[in-house]
């Protein structure tokens, strides 16, 4: 879940992975950045994702809740 705060840059921590930063030149320009890039499809990019490891796909595929 991305949150107004770290679109705008506004928690001086380390950023999480899915977090871009737009905060360069204000809040609005911030959030019509952020907006314009998920509407073109740019954002989350492969670098603001998180991958499943390869090895658990099919695990995780064939998982049954228990009974």
């Amino acid at each position: 879940m991305l949150v107004f705060h770290d679109v705008l840059g506004l928690v001086e921590v380390e950023r999480p992975k899915v977090v871009r930063a737009s905060a360069n030149g204000g809040p609005r320009e911030a959030l019509v950045r952020w907006g314009g890039d998920v509407r073109q499809g740019t954002f989350p990019g492969t670098q603001e994702c998180y991958r499943l490891p390869e090895e658990l796909r099919e695990t995780i595929a064939n998982w049954k809740a228990p009974a």
